[in-house]
């Protein structure tokens, strides 16, 4: 457990960049795990996780896959990573299912995402697979009990296993947007005709009412499964998983009634239902005829390796992106394994996935929790886009969101950034994980460095959504209801535009959103209050290189989207800073600037501005280019230009 702020100073020692994790010299165990077997009887099942030598390359295979669609991508990223170690991990697994069909192991879960194997074994199987070949660590898999990023209350228990009920046949009705729908300008998106059709978020969560009325028609469903056979019809080792999965009991069961249940309602609420008190029917959601794909852990109990799956999960069966308000604290009783974590976020970047994720509640607790260890994990990993404001590094996929309250303000309990990317040791000696050094891209360094400027967007809190399954909740607050909003809104715009990758849905959503504290990017805040009305129409128009990293004397095609029939522009500079065009737009792009492209009356929102092929002279390598797109739609929707979000690329060598 971390020492509070003051004491830190004390615990300083010398370290060495890249040191081993922390074990006994004779095994591969973590401190923690040898401490948990030293008192397990010899029968008792303890829960851990082995992490192979191999760490997965994301940087190539994510470059290899990054030609598909996004839905193909993903499957496709999975299956490569399964193949990867695919030798060592399958001697692992042999080894577990012996242990399991002699009664000493169990719930044995394949976790390629990460190169990694969760398990519960005796202390002896445990040993044993410690002494494998390729074995980095293996860690005590330890469940904590406080990863909502709520403030309504404690944690409730999942529900007992209930069956999925069948969605109400569709109703007429004249449903009225909550207020925070109002404030960020949502209904305006509905008005172009964007409300999350055809887009699927994986909602990260500890159960969901799925039969509550103003959800039961926005849940994603397994076209591979059949419901209730009690056969794995679509082969992925899960029996049943029809509308997802719950990770924490290891079984179908996704219900639950109150914290999963209310950021269901901030992202698909769709306003059935009327209010017993006043008879109107809310709408709360604002993706609200989006599906939820219900990736489901305790918050009773969550482990480490829940996280994992989840989003190994939604990547493998098709999410378009991620919505998570659980976190796993730095005070908890189980340290997080920060590097697994980013890891695990790489591979969901890889798969052309945004996690979105709840930047926690400890901002009042700064005695506990101190910066740079305020925020919690992984709301600390890096963004897909990094904001002018940080020094460059590492990017990743979660944009983190924080919280505002209804008038604009700072949420009192919002946490504060910046979070370390860094040898841990010097902070905490006994940090028991393996790190990688070629993560410490945003050293904090005890406040002599910038770190990581985190959180990165901020949503309301205290707003309505539903609870139960026949109720609404009025003053959600906290984390938690903020991030579903940013979620939702990201759904709007990747309907509106399927060719919007993460990096471009961060940079936009960063780049719109309403400042609410001093001009810039805060550590509170990120960039200010989002606004989905501008960040959709900064959606509306794209460009993205294929590849981002063209090889010499090889081509890359600038692909667009835009609207159909409005003129549409293609630029190229050299420099990202802002260009104003006085009674036009500000661009992202400045001089030197060019167009090279203009499609005068494009008849489809998906075309190619121009193939470019680079000349095979080695002088140009690594020479970076800054593209963005404009369209004229003065006359049309919109009545504006339209700028889309920054892309770039960079030649690579041969």
């Amino acid at each position: 457990m971390l020492l509070p702020l003051l004491a830190w100073g004390l615990v300083i020692t010398q370290s060495v960049p890249g040191s081993a994790p922390l074990h006994p010299s004779s095994t591969k165990l973590t401190q923690p795990l040898a401490e948990r077997l030293s008192s397990a009887r010899a029968t008792e099942m303890v829960a851990a996780y082995v992490v192979l030598e191999s760490r997965p390359d994301f940087a190539t295979l994510g470059a290899s896959v990054e030609h598909l669609p996004r839905r193909a991508r993903g499957k496709a990223l999975i299956g490569a990573l399964r193949a990867h170690d695919g030798v060592r991990r399958g001697e692992l697994l042999g080894a577990l299912q012996s242990a399991q069909s002699l009664g000493r192991a169990e719930r044995i879960v394949d976790l390629p995402l990460v190169n990694a194997i969760a398990f519960h074994a005796q202390p002896t199987v445990i040993q044993e697979i410690a002494a494998m070949p390729g074995v980095l660590y293996v860690n005590s898999d330890a469940p904590v009990s406080d990863t909502a990023d709520a403030t309504a209350g404690p944690p409730q228990p999942l529900e007992p296993v209930a069956p999925m009920r069948v969605p109400p046949a569709p109703v007429a009705f004249a449903p009225v947007a909550s207020e925070h729908l109002v404030k960020a300008g949502v209904p305006a998106c509905w008005s172009l005709g964007f409300d999350g059709t055809g887009i699927v978020v994986a909602l990260l969560d500890d159960g969901t009412a799925a039969d509550h009325p103003n959800l039961a028609n926005h849940i994603w469903q397994n076209t591979g499964e059949t419901a209730s056979n009690g056969i794995d019809d679509d082969g992925n080792g899960l029996i049943d998983d029809a509308f997802g999965w719950n990770f924490s009991v290891n079984n179908n069961n996704t219900y639950g009634l109150v914290h999963g249940t209310r950021t269901a309602g901030l992202i698909v609420g769709d306003g059935t239902l009327a209010n017993p008190g006043d008879g109107i029917q809310y709408i709360t959601g604002a993706a609200k005829n989006a599906k939820l794909m219900l990736t489901t852990i305790s918050s009773m109990g969550a482990q480490q390796s829940h996280f994992w799956a989840c989003y190994q999960y939604a990547i493998a069966e098709g999410a378009d992106l991620i919505s998570s308000s659980h976190s796993w604290k730095w005070n908890s009783s189980s340290l997080p394994d920060i590097y697994m974590f980013r890891t695990a976020c790489n591979g969901i970047l890889a798969a052309g996935l945004l996690l979105v994720n709840s930047s926690g509640n400890q901002g009042d607790e700064l005695f506990n929790y101190p910066v740079p260890f305020n925020i919690p994990v992984p709301a600390n990993v890096p963004a897909p886009w990094a904001h002018p404001a940080q020094v460059q590094a590492g990017l990743s996929s979660v944009l983190s969101v924080s919280t505002a309250t209804l008038d604009d303000a700072i949420f009192a309990e919002a946490c504060f950034g910046p979070t370390p990317w860094e040898n841990i040791k010097p902070y905490l000696p006994t940090y028991p994980f393996a790190q990688i050094p070629a993560m410490y891209d945003y050293p904090y360094a005890f406040g002599t460095g910038p770190g990581l400027l985190k959180p990165d967007v901020s949503a309301f809190s205290g707003v309505r959504t539903v609870t139960g399954n026949t109720s609404y909740y009025n003053g959600f607050n906290g984390s938690s209801a903020a991030t579903p909003q940013v979620a939702a809104i990201a759904a709007l715009m990747l309907q509106a535009n399927p060719r919007l990758e993460p990096r471009h849905l961060a940079h936009v959503l960063q780049a719109t959103a309403k400042d609410i504290l001093p001009a810039g990017k805060d550590l509170r805040t990120g960039t200010g209050r989002i606004q989905a009305y501008e960040a959709l129409k900064r959606g509306l128009v794209s460009v993205t290189a294929d590849p981002q990293v063209p090889k010499l004397g090889n081509p890359v095609v600038f692909r667009g989207h835009s609207v159909v029939g409005r003129p549409t522009y293609l630029l190229i500079s050299l420099n990202n800073s802002p260009l104003v065009l006085p009674g036009v737009a500000v661009l992202d792009v400045n001089v030197p600037l060019e167009l090279i492209a203009e499609i005068p009356n494009p008849s489809s929102a998906d075309f190619d501005f121009l193939t470019l092929y680079l000349p095979p002279q080695p002088a140009i390598t690594g020479i970076q280019f800054w593209l963005q797109a404009a369209c004229d739609d003065l006359t049309g929707a919109t009545g504006s230009w339209l700028i889309s979000p920054i892309e770039t690329f960079t030649i690579g060598g041969w």
